[in-house]
This record gives C-alpha cells, structure tokens and sequence, in this order.
C-alpha cells in the first residue's frame, strides 16, 4: 500500500519541482492521521528517505495488518451496511463501500488485486440486494463496468416513479395476446382438461 502511496508522492514532487534531495522535507507532507504522528516519534530522526520508508513500511505493511483488511474485505455486505447506516440510499452506500474495497483492495495479497477480483467483490456485496438483481444476471467484463451496471439497478429502483413507469411501459408495450396464454395452458396440461 505504502508503494502506492509513494508512486503518488513521487508524482506530485515531479510536477511540483521538488527534488531527490527535498524527499525528506516533503514525506511528511504525504502522511496523515497516525502515520503523521508516528513519523515524528519515531522516523523523523532516520538518517535518510529510503531508511524513512523502510521504517514506515516495517510498522504498516504487517501480516496482522494484511488479514485484518482481508476479514474486512471478506465481510463486505450492502445489506449489513444498510443495516448500520439506514439513513443513507443503496446508491450512496454503494459508491462508498465500493471506494473503500478500492483502497482495501491495495493491502492484499498480490494475486487479489485484479481488476476482476475486484469486480466479483462488488458483485458479492450485491448478492442479497434485491435491485441489484438484474445486474448480477449478466457480469460485466470490468470492475468499472460492474460497478456501473449495479449503479443503474440501484438508481432505478430506488426512484420509485421511474421503476414502476418503467415496469407499466414494459408491461403496455408488449401485451400478452390471449391466444399466447391459452397456448402456455393448453401445453402444460397437453390440451386436456384437468378434470376427468
């Protein structure tokens, strides 16, 4: 995660115009919350920026770390985040969990941080939702097409007019011929009556 972090900082020096020998002075800039306070307890003093980030490394990016975000990770659930957060819409708890499993997603093993292990994870999260169910039909190539996809789904249903306009247009544009329907009875029943 932290190499993540780096490559941004490394990126906004660039363009900022801050040297190799100005990393010192600028890493603290990058950190925030804990980060930031343990900088200056403890790798303020380190002699130079890649014992810095050594030091920082050794003390974030831990086994116990990575499996504490791997049970987060697991645990995801729209329904259960409905549940703590009931005031918010399915959409805007989406956007959030889904922007969280991005971040989460860095810390894992390796071989968890696809693009496809990413879209199956936001498709899970999904799983018990009722108006993502259209979405889940179908699976999407990408974690961004997933992602919009499901949005969709929740958009419409959570707009109550627009779903049930949607559902009575549907409903009106392709009538059910009665011949249709005699037909789907007169199949099951082999065109005999139910009743000797």
């Amino acid at each position: 995660m932290l190499d993540i972090c780096l490559q941004i900082f490394y990126d906004l020096c660039f363009k900022s115009g801050v040297g190799k020998d100005a990393f010192d002075l600028a890493l603290p800039a990058m950190l925030a919350g804990d980060a930031k306070d343990y900088y200056y307890q403890h790798v303020r003093q380190v002699n130079t920026f890649a014992n810095k980030i050594r030091t920082l490394k050794r003390n974030y990016e831990t086994e116990s770390r990575r499996e504490l975000k791997s049970t987060e990770w697991e645990a995801a659930s729209l329904l259960v985040r409905k549940t703590k957060e009931p005031e918010k819409t399915f959409l805007e708890l989406f956007d959030d969990m889904r922007r969280e499993l991005m971040k989460k997603q860095r810390i894992l093993r390796p071989e968890l941080r696809t693009d496809l292990v990413l879209r199956d994870k936001l498709y899970s999260i999904c799983l018990n939702v009722p108006q993502c169910q259209m979405a889940l039909f179908k699976r999407a190539p990408t974690s961004q097409s997933a992602a919009e996809d499901l949005r969709n789904c929740l958009t419409i249903q959570s707009t109550p007019e627009l779903s049930e306009n949607l559902t009575q247009s549907t409903v009106a544009s392709y009538p059910i011929p009665d011949r249709v329907a005699n037909y789907i009875v007169d199949r099951k029943f082999g065109g005999q009556s139910r009743c000797s």
